[in-house]
């Protein structure tokens, strides 16, 4: 009988311990994505696929990663930005009356004047474009 007793108070307190882990790591898993906003939905992951990059990135420096599996993995990133850059443009309208497409279309025009020769910066951040790179080596847009 005691036996039973310990083991219903062990199975009690571990309950108790894990119940708020669970609620907390469900709850900020609903906060982060499906917020009903399918713009902001996709820019979440749009960070999270970049942040991916400069860990990967870090992890190749280190000697963590070799070149094969490092190449492999940050191009199947860079594959996910280019997916997500393409619904976030079809989602965005730059004719319409939101003042943020408005604003962004208004930016792409100045970089453009600013920097006239073809390639020589990132059209999304701005960022010099290093030599014979294909995608921006600070967000991760494709550079053609």
């Amino acid at each position: 009988m005691s036996e039973l007793l310990a083991l219903l108070i062990i199975i009690l307190v571990v309950a108790y311990v894990v119940w708020p882990l669970y609620r907390l790591r469900s709850h900020r898993a609903l906060s982060l994505v499906g917020s009903g906003n399918k713009t902001q939905d996709l820019h979440y992951q749009k960070r999270i696929a970049t942040e991916i990059i400069e860990d990967l990135h870090f992890d190749h420096q280190t000697g963590k990663l070799g070149d094969a599996d490092h190449q492999d993995l940050v191009h199947k990133q860079q594959r996910l930005i280019e997916r997500l850059d393409e619904q976030l443009q079809k989602s965005r309208r730059p004719d319409s009356d939101d003042p943020v497409a408005r604003l962004e279309a208004e930016i792409a025009r100045q970089k453009a004047k600013r920097f006239p020769a073809h390639g020589a910066a990132c059209p999304r951040c701005g960022k010099p474009k290093p030599n014979g790179a294909k995608f921006c080596p600070e967000c991760g847009a494709p550079l053609t």
